[in-house]
């Protein structure tokens, strides 16, 4: 993310200033009420059309699963129809996935790290979300704990997004992914 932001600013020969904010459901809300230009990631929904303007996608993550490293690698999710999976409440992301595994058992989560500490602590037997955000998690709060098991045939395309009122941006943007 921080390469094609560095791009886009060099393209457009431009400084960019992030906004601090303390989590994604706070970014969005500075984006929709005009308090800030650009969200950088953003999964494209329908419901969101009236709020905001998307670029093309610019960045496609594969899902991916997570368990405790104990448990054996997964090549079908159908192996896990009969066992509770945690996804993140409220995430484009898990709505994707409840919507294609209708038969699944799911548990939601407030975070990824509440789903992923459910994982560790045996509540749910795997965690479903992106690679980038799995990666990352494991990486930096649950190193020799939890590993990525398998890997499901859905991707997560991101998009960054602009106020809907700005109505160029989001297209200035599409041609400085281009360059």
């Amino acid at each position: 993310l921080e390469d094609y932001m560095k791009q886009i600013s060099k393209s457009l020969n431009i400084d960019l200033k992030f906004v601090p904010t303390s989590n994604w459901h706070e970014s969005f809300e500075k984006v929709v009420k005009n308090e800030c230009d650009i969200l950088t990631t953003i999964a494209y929904k329908t419901n969101r059309e009236n709020l905001l303007n998307f670029t093309k996608p610019y960045v496609d993550f594969p899902f991916v699963i997570a368990t405790d490293i104990t448990k054996p690698f997964i090549d079908d999710i159908n192996k896990l129809k009969d066992v509770k999976i945690a996804l993140v409440k409220g995430f484009a992301t898990s709505k994707l996935i409840q919507e294609k595994y209708k038969n699944f058992k799911f548990v939601e989560y407030p975070s990824l790290n509440d789903s992923l500490n459910a994982v560790k602590n045996g509540e749910v037997y795997a965690a479903i979300d992106s690679l980038a955000v799995i990666g990352y998690e494991i990486q930096n709060h649950f190193l020799g704990e939890l590993k990525v098991s398998g890997r499901i045939d859905e991707q997560l395309k991101l998009h960054m997004a602009t106020n809907i009122e700005n109505k160029y941006l989001a297209s200035i943007l599409d041609k400085a992914l281009d360059s």
